[in-house]
């Protein structure tokens, strides 16, 4: 019997917006879109921020100097990164959960993450929260699972993980939980009803 439900962030509760970033960005920084892309979203440092050991400020501060952005602009450029759309229909059905399910998010981040998305993610819906720069640790390493598992204080085979990455979805299958890739929102609202007999 489920008694957790585990979500993602990225990619589940919350999307790329439609525009891509690099539509507004490439050739203000006189690049091309794969040149900023690679540098924006392919940094070498990423894993050490996702997993706390550099901050999240000091891979942007990075980032505007490979892109030569002042200090202004390229906190404009980290604002404009979580310009996504919330999925205020999975969000809307998950409150509809919490009466009745311990609800927790696990999501891989860097450090200034928690603060950015608290209107949405916080301890009014969810009764766990970590992200892998808290951790020191990223998915799909087995770990940062047991370690969001004890902060529930639930066990593996009473908790469904959903994640749009199939890698994590398999991690989560090898401890023992009940888990899924997202695709679309219908599906898994679907999915989770499916599971837990509503």
């Amino acid at each position: 019997m489920i008694e957790t439900i585990i979500f993602d962030i990225g990619g589940v509760l919350w999307h790329q917006p439609p525009t891509p970033l690099s539509d507004k960005w490439a050739n203000r920084c006189g690049l091309s879109k794969a040149e900023f892309d690679q540098i924006v979203f392919n940094s070498a440092n990423y894993e050490a921020a996702a997993t706390g050991k550099i901050s999240g400020d000091v891979i942007w501060a990075n980032k505007g100097e490979q892109l030569k952005l002042s200090p202004d602009e390229t906190a404009e450029l980290r604002t404009d990164s979580w310009n996504g759309i919330w999925n205020s229909e999975l969000l809307t059905f998950i409150k509809t959960l919490k009466p009745h399910y311990k609800l927790g998010i696990l999501s891989d981040a860097t450090s200034g993450a928690r603060e950015r998305v608290e209107t949405w993610i916080n301890s009014d819906l969810f009764d766990a929260i970590l992200f892998s720069y808290e951790a020191g640790m990223v998915k799909p390493n087995p770990e940062i699972y047991r370690y969001v598992l004890g902060m529930l204080e639930a066990t593996a085979v009473s908790t469904l993980f959903i994640d749009d990455r199939p890698k994590n979805v398999q991690a989560a299958l090898d401890l023992g939980m009940t888990s899924f890739q997202f695709t679309t929102t219908p599906q898994t609202i679907t999915r989770i009803q499916r599971l837990l007999s509503l």
